[in-house]
């Protein structure tokens, strides 16, 4: 890594107070300069921390939407195929021009017999031909 102007402006500067005093030695210099390095050192160890640090934060995040859309995935397809299941039962028969709901047309036993006649598209059928319903929470309208 290419030392900065900054950092070789603070080396000169060690370096110049160092030579200042007449008593001082070449190791003396020499630590005032490596005292400058150590500085830098650690200034860029906690820089690379707090980079790792962010970039674990932003892998759990990712891993937590990656989830969320893989079970949000698994839902759909329940839902589509419980949706599949309600419809491959609530089918139309007709009779004369008028549809009637195979499933919801019961026949009751109590001595006589009779049909109760459902119109297609019945309750059921209509409810799921129905647009979702959006929450509070889905529309961002949530206090939480």
């Amino acid at each position: 890594m290419p030392e900065t102007p900054d950092l070789r402006q603070r080396y000169a500067d060690a370096l110049s107070r160092s030579l200042t005093s007449p008593q001082r030695g070449m190791a003396d210099h020499l630590d005032a300069v490596m005292a400058v390095r150590d500085d830098e050192l650690a200034r860029l160890r906690r820089e690379v921390a707090y980079v790792a640090e962010t970039g674990e934060r932003w892998r759990q995040l990712w891993e937590r939407v990656d989830q969320e859309r893989s079970d949000a995935v698994v839902r759909a397809e329940q839902d589509t195929a419980a949706n599949a299941r309600v419809r491959a039962k609530h089918v139309p028969f007709q009779r004369g021009d008028d549809a009637f709901c195979d499933e919801c047309s019961v026949s009751h036993e109590s001595g006589v017999r009779r049909y109760v006649l459902v119109p297609f598209p019945c309750d059921t059928i209509a409810a799921l031909d129905q647009p979702a319903a959006v929450s509070e929470e889905q529309a961002g309208g949530g206090n939480g």
